[in-house]
């Protein structure tokens, strides 16, 4: 499991934007640790990835570990 490390990655590189999702709780608070680990700026946000809760067009891009 990754447990947010592709998206504190993502930010650590510099990306405006970085949102990871994820189903569970406890991966998502893993996440954030790891997030305020590193001090980056990332949101974790729960959802299903086969139904993101965003609006279309939100994203310039999207990648799954």
């Amino acid at each position: 499991m990754r447990w947010g490390k592709g998206s504190v990655g993502t930010a650590e590189l510099g990306a405006e934007t970085v949102v990871g999702v994820d189903f569970s709780g406890e991966q998502l608070r893993h996440a954030r640790r790891l997030r305020d680990l590193y001090g980056v700026d990332a949101q974790f946000v729960r959802g299903d990835v086969t139904d993101l809760p965003f609006v279309d067009e939100r994203f310039d891009l999207a990648f799954s570990e």
